[in-house]
């Protein structure tokens, strides 16, 4: 519990540092309070894994189609069941390539493939995904956007983890009104198993929060903190999390984060990777 209360400090000094510092680009670049809401302010918009953990509120507008190469690296946590090995046998890399389509009406639809290589647990093993958003209310002013996430993920490889659906509401609150707007985003997230093990959770959940500033003309800056349930009971990820977007030409989008394990977590650290291109 101590752990985490420090970590909540940490989180909370390093928002406030990067509010502070996106206070004179704002009044540099916001004419008046009439400005419309960064609703589609790329630096400040967030998906799963890039560059932080949690999944953004925005959809891909009709006919639109966002395409995501990422990679990632983690270094898991020695168990006490681990014994002589304790030093052994903890990283994993994933790389996944994900498609959203816009099909209007505020609804978008996602499917991903992922895979993971090392020598921990879950290597060799991969999952696809396909996935419904639904923007149920739009970002406007400071109203937030609500969008409301509905999905399946069918796992593969030897010991994969269980077939999943997975329910959530995503949120997305601006701080202003104007441009150079910080968002502070926010997840829930209810996973049901649908062939779980004998000694495996049927449901679990997650929750994360984030909050996105941008720095300069390209550049967002990302601090969250996330908590998962592992299927495996008694066992969790919880990260604290900085992260950078940052836009390019031609539509590209690059992303990279950083992540470290704090309280129960049994993830010790994590980086991510990841190039997105929206046609």
């Amino acid at each position: 519990m101590a752990d985490s209360l420090r970590a909540f400090g940490v989180l909370c000094c390093v928002a406030g540092g990067l509010l502070l510092a996106a206070e004179p680009a704002a009044a540099e670049t916001q004419p008046d309070d009439t400005a419309s809401a960064p609703s589609e302010d790329e630096r400040v918009q967030v998906d799963q894994g890039f560059p932080v953990s949690l999944e953004g509120a925005g959809v891909a507008e009709r006919g639109e189609v966002e395409l995501r190469l990422g990679a990632g690296y983690s270094r898991l946590r020695a168990s006490r069941e681990d014994g002589d090995d304790a030093a052994s046998g903890r990283d994993l890399t994933t790389l996944g390539l994900e498609a959203e389509i816009g099909l209007g009406h505020g609804l978008s639809a996602s499917l991903g493939l992922f895979y993971a290589f090392g020598n921990a647990e879950p290597a060799k093993t991969g999952e696809a995904e396909f996935s419904l958003k639904w923007n149920v209310l739009r970002q406007q002013g400071l109203r937030p956007a609500l969008t409301v996430l509905g999905g399946i993920s069918a796992p593969f490889g030897p010991g994969h983890e269980p077939s999943e659906t997975a329910l959530g509401l995503l949120v997305a609150q601006p701080l202003a009104r104007g441009a150079d707007t910080p968002v502070l985003h926010g997840n829930i997230l209810w996973f049901h198993a649908l062939d779980q093990g004998e000694n495996e959770r049927s449901n679990r959940y997650a929750a994360s929060v984030a909050l996105a500033v941008p720095v300069a003309r390209k550049t967002g800056v990302f601090v969250g903190y996330a908590r998962e349930q592992d299927s495996e009971p008694g066992k969790a990820s919880q990260l604290i999390e900085l992260g950078v977007r940052q836009k390019l030409g031609g539509g590209f989008i690059l992303a990279g984060g950083a992540g470290i394990g704090v309280g129960d977590s049994d993830t010790d650290f994590r980086c991510l990777f990841g190039l997105q291109k929206t046609f």
